[in-house]
């Protein structure tokens, strides 16, 4: 975070009305507010792959078909399916193996997938998805890996898929700093282990500077976090904080 950046600022930024009434932690109470409003009055929310998940919140959650169908109209996708051993060999495949992506198109040779929590805090997981990354893009596919904590925005739809879609997704509330999930920390980098934190940052440098902004500025609203001596940002990535990566 930008060491002049304060709640103050962030509200600012977001243009809430008669701010000048609040001060103090009421200030973060009134963006926590108006937030709240925001997640209900749009219905593009932080991406889960289904919603049939125990997980899923409709009040911040939008299902991977709902974003896939507005991104790419007409276009099939199939979900959570083994790629079939027919297909694997007219790509290449030497060695048919059972691989269920979230969500696959043959007609664009594309997969994505949407990567949760645990995929940032199990080491096991993360190697998995460099072995699987490689051996999809080897058959010819694109994988496009959505993190739980990105925002998909029309500049990270741009961004992952090549795609403008000028009316869509425009999100403007934060994640991490929610009461219902002890104000962050367990969603936050705060809890990823070391590999995790690094992939964090490596997805973190590659994104638009707008998304980039946005999500430090949610993450500097993990206030409880900062209360019991907790960064947000682990000490591995904390040099993103001050934009010089």
């Amino acid at each position: 975070m930008h060491p002049e950046t304060s709640v103050t600022a962030i509200i600012e930024k977001y243009q809430i009305p008669d701010i000048d009434q609040y001060d103090g932690d009421c200030l973060h109470d009134k963006l926590l507010s108006y937030m709240a409003a925001e997640r209900r009055n749009t219905p593009w929310k932080y991406l889960r792959e289904t919603s049939k998940r125990s997980d899923y919140q409709s009040e911040w959650n939008t299902d991977m078909r709902t974003y896939l169908e507005m991104i790419f109209p007409g276009d099939e996708f199939v979900y959570d399916k083994s790629i079939p051993a027919d297909i694997q060999r007219d790509h290449g495949a030497t060695t048919v193996r059972r691989y269920r992506p979230d969500a696959r198109c043959e007609k664009r040779k594309l997969i994505v997938e949407f990567d949760g929590l645990p995929h940032y805090q199990e080491l096991h997981s993360i190697f998995n998805d460099r072995e699987r990354d490689t051996w999809a893009r080897d058959l010819g596919y694109k994988v496009v890996r959505i993190p739980y904590w990105l925002p998909l925005n029309v500049e990270d739809i741009d961004f992952l898929f090549g795609v403008h879609v000028p009316e869509g997704c425009p999100l403007k509330f934060g994640l991490f700093d929610n009461p219902n999930r002890d104000y962050g920390i367990g969603i936050s980098p705060a809890s990823f282990c070391e590999q995790g934190a690094l992939r964090f940052a490596r997805e973190f440098e590659q994104l638009p500077a707008v998304t980039q902004e946005m999500l430090l500025d949610d993450l500097a609203l993990v206030t409880e976090a900062n209360a019991y001596g907790i960064d947000a940002l682990p000490s591995c990535i904390s040099y993103l904080r001050y934009g010089d990566n």
